[in-house]
């Protein structure tokens, strides 16, 4: 039996009725949407922070999951599967 290679690259799913390349809808787990424009500037200061807890400058204290954080979640989540079925 073959093990199936694993993707780096996170799923993608495609639109109804669009002949456009696929598209992915990504959530935070605050509920704020990232999409072309501002995924590039999240995914950088996520890189900038582990570099600054790997080297010892930041301890890297978050704030702690509040329950308007999963309802924001949840609320974007429900919107984001709302839109892909249409």
């Amino acid at each position: 039996m073959q093990a199936k290679a694993m993707s780096s690259s996170p799923p993608m799913c495609r639109l109804p009725g669009a002949a456009s390349p696929p598209v992915a809808l990504v959530t935070g787990p605050t509920g704020r949407v990232f999409d072309k424009a501002n995924i590039g500037l999240a995914s950088a200061m996520r890189d900038l922070g582990a570099h600054l807890r790997e080297t010892g400058e930041s301890k890297g204290y978050n704030a702690s999951f509040t329950g308007r954080d999963r309802s924001a979640f949840l609320e974007t989540l429900d919107r984001l599967c709302r839109q892909v079925k249409r």
